[in-house]
């Protein structure tokens, strides 16, 4: 942190320091709204329930945070429209809450469920979808490319998008005891009749992600680069490599995807500063697989009392959940590039984590 002089005041106006950082919001604020819109229909058949239709969003004029000083590739600090303007170099990050712009989210949703005669139920829920925008979480990011000129290149699926989105749920009564179709009495229905098992399975695309290279040739301000796409992408689907351990570049049995199909932009100079030839986020990293499964039971004690006992798995299938790759091309400090390196939070067999199975055993009295 370096202490700025204090300012002049004497003329009433007092000029940002060429060194100051900031964040401001433009006046007048023309402030953004959302539109949000679905269609479904429903149809019956043969026991099922099917349910399918449209369900979309238009987010008109979010906010951003740009960088109000963002200049073209070569062209540095100096070269910023703020810098330009008023003829001074502005070295701080000056950022601005703009409501720029729009974000859409465009989904198919479907869902099938079916009520069996014995107790039991079942549904599985289906989302196609995709989330454009400009910058995730709004304020609270900011803008890759905020050059003007290159602002169409920061449009791209939202960081969160998941193109499928699957989840299969059902309440299965076993089919012991009475009223099912085995074991209708004596002392093996009294032990076996009753019991619920109940999974959730979810199926999920991956996230995606940008291929970044370093930005110091760039020398744009306030951008980032991004890498060439040099070769053919495509996903290889290594082993994750666990924290503090390597692999070898040419390895790809430990690698997501191939790290030859990218190359650093080829820049010599200001005058031909570019960006990369891929887009932000451009590719996809590994999809998601979770099952939790509960198995429960209710005993009539008494006419008041019940109790009931279950149990329950959460990530059923010990499933670790993986994160991004690494995306930091093209550096020989950097032999990790297009490796996976850590679960979606720490875990795994890194450490605990939504992927680590965890049991449940509780008894609940009801009165």
């Amino acid at each position: 942190m370096v202490n700025l002089p204090a300012p002049n005041i004497s003329s009433g106006v007092v000029p940002l320091p060429t060194s100051a950082s900031t964040t401001t919001i433009p006046n007048p604020f023309n402030r953004g709204y959302i539109n949000s819109f679905n269609f479904t229909i429903e149809q019956e058949f043969k026991g099922f329930v099917i349910q399918t239709g449209y369900v979309g969003a238009r987010d008109v004029r979010p906010l951003v945070n740009m960088n109000l000083n963002a200049s073209a590739p070569g062209t540095g600090a100096a070269g910023g429209l703020l810098s330009t303007a008023l003829g001074r170099t502005y070295t701080g990050t000056i950022n601005g809450l703009v409501p720029f712009k729009d974000s859409a989210y465009d989904s198919l949703q479907t869902k099938v469920t079916r009520r069996i005669q014995n107790g039991s139920t079942f549904g599985f829920v289906w989302t196609w979808s995709k989330a454009l925008d400009y910058e995730d979480n709004e304020e609270l990011n900011s803008m890759n490319f905020p050059y003007p000129a290159y602002w169409q290149k920061n449009y791209g699926p939202a960081s969160f998008d998941r193109t499928h989105n699957v989840e299969i749920y059902g309440v299965l009564q076993l089919p012991f005891g009475k009223g099912q179709p085995w074991v209708k009495s004596g002392v093996g229905s009294r032990i076996l009749g009753g019991w619920q098992l109940s999974p959730v399975i979810s199926i999920m695309s991956g996230l995606p992600f940008t291929v970044t290279a370093a930005g110091g040739p760039l020398n744009a301000n306030g951008s980032i680069q991004t890498a060439d796409l040099a070769g053919q992408y495509g996903a290889v689907n290594g082993q994750p490599v666990p924290t503090g351990q390597s692999c070898a570049v040419g390895d790809l049995s430990c690698h997501y995807f191939n790290p030859a199909a990218f190359a650093a932009p080829a820049i010599t100079g200001n005058a031909n500063a570019h960006y990369g030839n891929t887009n932000r986020d451009q590719f996809r990293g590994p999809g998601y697989f979770n099952m939790n499964l509960s198995l429960a039971r209710e005993f009539s004690l008494t006419e008041r009392f019940k109790l009931q006992l279950r149990a329950d798995a959460i990530s059923f299938t010990n499933t670790p959940h993986f994160a991004n790759p690494n995306t930091s091309c093209c550096s020989a400090t950097n032999p990790l590039f297009g490796v996976i390196t850590s679960t979606l939070s720490p875990g795994g067999f890194f450490g605990p984590d939504p992927g680590s199975r965890v049991v449940w055993l509780g008894a609940h009295l009801a009165f």
